[in-house]
């Protein structure tokens, strides 16, 4: 068998080092002018130190809305970000690079005209330059690369009811090709995009009138993902997100109820094929028996994601750790990290999370005021496959037999097919690297 050879190469491992870890918590980051009565996380800088959000009078309105950038690890205002416009100074980060000195979002220009004096449209920041408009047409910037240089977003008035976009230096935007709908009626976003810039996702309309979720490269241009079985409904799906390598995807798929499924996609860049799960639903959901969610941010690895979905309090917050599944946010961080004070709070929706999985931003209620949040928890263990922390030979055990079945469409796979560590739909010599360092340091980070 494949495992006695596996055992093998497992024992004449040598030990590697294990990365460094943040403190755990939970820290409310409060708003950028002391007068705001709101606030919203929207963004995590992927290496974790540089929080992007919101906060004003009016939630995510033009007037007397400012955008603000938290530095960790005490998670402290630092500045504000400034609109190009002086008239109504209103600007959004909806996305941050590597080390949170880029960003994307919106800001507003002047129109020069006296009853409309301003338009919101796609900006790039920078903390040199400041924000930058990427176009004059109304729009959003919504996801950049992790250089920074390779910008996506949407633009409305242009050849689509909405156009999804792909900005470089130099091209300028440049508009994606649709799933296959009419342009006049197309509700085409761009919501993410790889770590290299070459591999674009969002939603998009076929040619059966039906909202989709899409992926596109320059080779293969744009291609509709896999809906769930039965899926019903006119509104299909959508890609919210997706990982450094380009092999994961998140957002959200309908089901055969009609319901929105928290979702993701393994996605193969090479054939531009794709498979899709249902991530289910927080466990004691008002829904549980209908599922109904949506997923925003993942991990470089894809192994944590985070979103919106149904709780036993209606709408909360959740992280999916991969082969654990599906959490509360605010329970987990009382459960398993003692933060008491949450008992007070509602956490409304994990916006995005860090490249290594441990820092989580979003927002939440308090005393009915909303508030956003940093939460910051274990960076989950690649290889504790049966959740006791320590990668052992319990571990290795759980491994070895998927490792036997090798393909994780196999019907006796284990749900979800936790030992697929690098997410490329089988449990291969890849993954027995991955899990071998971290049996080889046993405790869990």
């Amino acid at each position: 068998m494949r495992s006695v050879a596996l055992y093998m190469s497992l024992c004449s491992l040598v030990a590697v080092s294990q990365a460094a870890t943040r403190p755990v918590g939970f820290y409310p980051i409060g708003n950028v002018a002391p007068s705001h009565t709101y606030s919203y996380g929207t963004a995590v800088s992927s290496d974790g130190n540089v929080i992007a959000g919101e906060s004003g009078l009016s939630p995510f309105g033009p007037a007397d809305t400012a955008a603000g950038l938290w530095f960790g690890p005490a998670w402290s205002l630092t500045s504000s970000v400034p609109s190009t416009n002086t008239i109504e100074p209103y600007a959004l980060i909806w996305d941050l690079n590597q080390g949170g000195t880029v960003g994307v979002g919106l800001t507003a220009i002047a129109t020069g005209d006296p009853l409309d004096p301003t338009v919101s449209v796609p900006g790039r920041w920078t903390s040199a330059s400041g924000f930058v408009p990427l176009s004059t047409l109304s729009g959003q910037a919504h996801a950049l690369n992790a250089t920074g240089d390779v910008v996506v977003g949407h633009l409305t008035g242009s050849t689509t009811a909405l156009a999804a976009f792909r900005w470089t230096a130099a091209t300028g935007i440049v508009e994606l090709p649709t799933a296959g709908g009419s342009a006049s009626n197309t509700l085409h976003i761009a919501y993410g995009v790889s770590a290299d810039g070459d591999i674009v996702v969002g939603r998009s309309r076929n040619a059966s009138g039906q909202n989709v979720a899409f992926v596109w490269t320059a080779a293969l241009g744009t291609r509709e993902l896999p809906q769930l079985p039965s899926a019903a409904g006119a509104s299909r799906g959508q890609a919210r997100g997706i990982n450094a390598a380009g092999n994961v995807i998140v957002g959200w798929a309908r089901d055969s109820g009609g319901a929105p499924n928290a979702a993701r996609w393994i996605f193969d860049r090479s054939t531009g094929t794709a498979t899709v799960e249902s991530l289910g639903d927080i466990p004691g959901g008002t829904g549980a028996a209908l599922p109904d969610g949506i997923s925003f941010g993942v991990s470089d690895d894809g192994n944590v994601i985070v979103g919106q979905s149904d709780g036993p309090n209606g709408d909360e917050a959740f992280v999916w750790i991969k082969g654990r599944g599906m959490f509360s946010l605010r329970q987990l961080l009382i459960d398993e990290y003692g933060e008491s004070e949450l008992v007070d709070w509602s956490l409304d929706s994990a916006e995005d999370v860090s490249a290594d999985g441990s820092v989580i931003t979003g927002y939440g209620t308090l005393d009915g005021e909303t508030q956003a949040f940093v939460a910051v928890i274990r960076v989950p263990c690649k290889g504790d496959l049966n959740a006791d922390t320590f990668v052992d030979d319990s571990d290795f055990v759980i491994f070895a037999n998927a490792y036997n079945i090798l393909d994780c469409n196999d019907p006796v796979m284990p749900a979800g097919c936790p030992s697929d560590l690098n997410n490329d739909g089988f449990v291969d010599d890849s993954d027995f690297v991955l899990f071998a360092e971290a049996y080889n340091n046993l405790l869990c980070p």
